[in-house]
């Protein structure tokens, strides 16, 4: 089974509860990547339960390692391969199946609005390639100083990030993230952490609301085709990295950002989870 299509099994069979996989679990319905997950688990031969010893590489994702090797992405100089698509893909849900296939934003798209993101085109996708800490390649990416085009408008990220800290200091809601975020969310200080709480914080699903009202985002500013805009960069964003490649500087081995970002996009946030059935 390719890395990816692992990781996402991962995710789905319940990480926060720390359940080792081949064991197939409740899960919560946190969206991002769920749609190419449960594709991807289709596509391959169902394999018998492995053993202890064959699911040893599911054990480097344990909820207690994360900010804490200092081999991590957080911490590695590294050279990063990300493929920038020219266009988006529209938030999809099927309610044929009891499971969510992904998170939608907080604005639902107004067909009057023209969005050249989601029309087709012959534009190839690029392959950028950034160096050093995770920090510093996305302020790259994000800024657009990578020798590609900017992919977030940084004026309406810092307007969300504000929000969605205010929204979790007024619901009180610090106590639903891992105690090793809070200092992060608070101060700031890693931007990947930023971007997986930002993007859980104005998703919605069936089983998690957004902490922000899309009229609190509309005081600060930002007009609903902003809203909707941003959360489909993110989204973007976010899929992008999961799908990269990176190389530590050093020769070390090969930085698991792909893997590191989706455990992070599952694990900071703050809303309330529902855990429902999925029929595997």
């Amino acid at each position: 089974m390719p890395a990816h299509s692992r990781l996402w099994t991962v995710l789905k069979a319940g990480v926060d509860a720390g359940v080792p996989l081949p064991h197939r679990a409740p899960v919560s319905t946190n969206g991002l990547g769920q749609k190419r997950g449960r594709q991807e688990d289709l596509d391959q031969p169902q394999s018998p339960p492995a053993s202890e010893e064959d699911a040893s590489d599911d054990l480097l994702l344990e909820p207690n390692d994360l900010l804490m090797d200092s081999d991590d992405p957080m911490s590695s100089e590294m050279r990063l391969k990300i493929t920038v698509l020219p266009n988006w893909t529209p938030e999809e849900r099927d309610f044929s199946h009891d499971f969510v296939y992904s998170n939608v934003p907080v604005v639902r798209n107004n067909n009057d609005w023209q969005i050249p993101e989601f029309r087709l085109t012959n534009e190839a996708a690029r392959v950028v390639e950034v160096t050093g800490s995770l920090n510093a390649i996305l302020a790259q990416l994000i800024d657009g100083t990578s020798g590609a085009p900017s992919l977030l408008n940084r004026a309406h990220y810092s307007l969300h990030l504000l929000a969605c800290r205010s929204a979790l200091s007024e619901n009180e809601l610090l106590n639903n993230l891992d105690s090793r975020f809070h200092k992060h969310v608070r101060e700031g200080d890693q931007e990947i952490i930023n971007l997986a709480f930002v993007y859980n914080c104005i998703s919605n699903d069936s089983d998690s609301e957004s902490i922000v009202d899309a009229a609190e985002l509309n005081a600060l500013g930002l007009s609903d085709i902003n809203i909707f805009r941003f959360w489909h960069q993110l989204r973007a964003l976010l899929e992008a990295l999961m799908d990269s490649t990176a190389e530590t500087v050093d020769g070390g081995p090969p930085a698991r950002v792909g893997e590191f970002v989706a455990r992070l996009t599952a694990e900071v946030d703050p809303r309330a989870q529902s855990v429902v059935s999925v029929n595997w």
